[in-house]
């Protein structure tokens, strides 16, 4: 994994409608 700068990353499951519009899951914070 590379290294991007930040403290926390957070991981959110994106699921895509069939309109195009995008929905997030809560985030979580990967330890």
């Amino acid at each position: 994994m590379a290294t991007i700068g930040l403290d926390k990353l957070y991981y959110a499951k994106i699921t895509e409608a069939e309109d195009g519009e995008e929905t997030y899951d809560t985030p979580e914070i990967l330890a």
